[in-house]
């Protein structure tokens, strides 16, 4: 989930996040107590809607290095924030389509989240 969460962050769709603060914002999440699934597409949302509930509040280093890992300006949180809320309503529809058998638009809502390099429907 972290490496398909950093691949998210380094498109050009919004700022990118920082691997370390991205990493412990994930690590964070899991470390809540939330039960994750076996398939990705089901994890998605959940992670989306953590980090659009939680870009906004400072992350303090695990390592008790540097403090607050979270530099990003006001700006960048609120592009964040925007982007994974329309990541999240993507991916819960893709996951609809998918369990009404329409793979074709499943892939597609999938492929405007991950961008042109996601495999395409043949």
């Amino acid at each position: 989930m972290i490496r398909l969460m950093k691949y998210w962050t380094n498109r050009s769709t919004m700022p990118t996040m920082k691997s370390y603060f991205l990493e412990n914002l994930i690590l964070q999440y899991y470390s809540s107590g939330v039960t994750s699934v076996k398939w990705v597409d089901r994890e998605l949302p959940k992670l989306f809607q953590y980090i659009q509930n939680n870009v906004h509040y400072s992350l303090n280093d695990p390592k008790g290095f540097q403090g607050d890992i979270n530099h990003l300006t006001y700006e960048e949180r609120m592009k964040i924030q925007e982007k994974a809320n329309v990541d999240y309503n993507k991916a819960i529809k893709a996951i609809g389509f998918e369990g009404a058998g329409n793979m074709a638009a499943a892939i597609r809502l999938w492929g405007e989240i991950f961008g042109e390099d996601f495999p395409k429907y043949l």
